[in-house]
């Protein structure tokens, strides 16, 4: 399970907490795990030197100490969202090093604030189903009453009572 659902804005920036308690960490990554799986980062703690997917190379900032990191993903567009997790590399003298993931975050990036729409008023969109409903309903009676007027129409040709001819006849 997620720690967070977050829905954000397109533009925005989205900040993950990365910390570590256990011994001393070696390595930080922040990982995509759905949508797009790939490492955006991978930072050496021993210097600090920081790997970068080219995809957030201008957009990903990183502040605070090891260990205990902000990292800012800014300029957040529709296809950022994701699931993404923070994963803590630890070697101490161990080959092969020990991964520990954080709990993950997934972001949504929407185009406008989800909660607009569930706020609005929908009054004017009460009217415009009534009145279509209405419209609909006084087409089918005016269908029905044409249709209607047209049998009846037909069948007093066919069965006219002033068509009947009275035949006289003469003693």
């Amino acid at each position: 399970m997620p720690s967070a659902i977050t829905l954000l804005q397109v533009n925005s920036t989205a900040e993950f907490r990365c910390a570590a308690t256990d011994d001393e960490p070696f390595g930080l990554y922040l990982k995509r795990r759905y949508a797009l799986k790939r490492e955006l980062l991978y930072m050496s703690l021993p210097n600090c030197k920081k790997t970068l997917h080219a995809t957030v190379e201008h957009r990903l900032s990183i502040t605070g100490t090891c260990c205990n990191f902000i990292l800012r993903l800014s300029q957040l567009q529709p296809q950022d969202t994701d699931g993404y997790i923070c994963e803590w590399l630890f070697y101490n003298g161990v080959f092969p090093p020990t991964h520990k993931q954080a709990n993950e975050t997934v972001i949504i990036i929407r185009d406008g604030n989800p909660e607009e729409h569930c706020n609005k008023d929908h009054s004017a969109d009460r009217w415009f189903i009534m009145i279509s409903i209405a419209m609909g309903v006084a087409t089918l009676i005016i269908c029905a009453c044409a249709i209607a007027w047209k049998i009846r129409k037909m069948n007093s040709l066919h069965y006219s009572t002033s068509e009947v001819q009275h035949v006289h006849h003469r003693s």
